[in-house]
């Protein structure tokens, strides 16, 4: 298959994106499109390898502080995948998000075609964002408390970072951190819980523990 042919499987138009919305519909299937910009990462982990390559690499970009990235939403897709959204403060251009994509852990034939799609965007031949994910409308609560359970809460207690792993502070297991005063209050927090969650995944044994950010957190959902 020449990559004409393989843009057309794995990339989007305005177009196309109609056509599967309409096909979604049909077999009734309530989802929206969401985009990826210069501020918008889109992760489509296909596998439970992915799933790992992603928690790993995540932690080394931010780290080494490379890049700034918050996790801002994740789904099951109808064929089980893991759809991840992702925010930066930085502006990254296609080339840029399809090569950081693909580190993370994302589809790599979809992030191929998406790079290709990008330098033909530059000559002219092809301007959409390729970079589009299919969300439920309304994500059954089941599903949503099965991915949560798997994953630890990130939030803040009074002047502590917490991560949580279960229902609640009293039944589950939970680590806190102080937050520092440095005068930068949205980082502090930020540290704070992260620091609590490399203690929980230090002592229930789990180092590649994912995580989200509970309600009580700056970045919450």
């Amino acid at each position: 298959m020449n990559p004409k042919d393989q843009l057309v499987t794995y990339t989007y138009t305005e177009h196309s994106i109609e056509q599967s919305l309409v096909m979604a519909r049909e077999a009734g299937w309530l989802v929206e499109p969401v985009y990826g910009d210069e501020h918008t990462l889109l992760l489509d982990l296909d596998s439970p390898e992915s799933e790992v390559t992603y928690q790993k690499n995540f932690e080394i970009a931010t780290r080494r502080h490379w890049i700034d990235l918050i996790e801002t939403e994740r789904w099951r897709s109808k064929s089980g995948n893991t759809h991840v959204v992702l925010k930066t403060s930085q502006t990254l251009n296609l080339r840029e998000r399809s090569a950081l994509q693909a580190f993370l852990g994302s589809d790599l034939t979809r992030e191929l075609c998406s790079w290709y799609q990008a330098r033909e965007g530059e000559t002219g031949a092809i301007r959409e964002d390729p970079h589009v994910l299919f969300r439920p409308k309304t994500l059954e609560k089941a599903i949503t408390d099965q991915v949560d359970e798997e994953r630890a809460e990130l939030g803040i207690e009074g002047n502590f970072g917490f991560a949580l792993l279960g229902k609640d502070l009293q039944s589950g297991e939970c680590e806190f951190c102080m937050i520092e005063d440095t005068g930068d209050a949205l980082s502090e927090r930020l540290r704070a819980s992260k620091a609590a969650l490399f203690q929980l995944r230090s002592r229930l044994r789990r180092p590649g523990l994912l995580y989200y950010f509970g309600k009580s957190h700056p970045y919450g959902r």
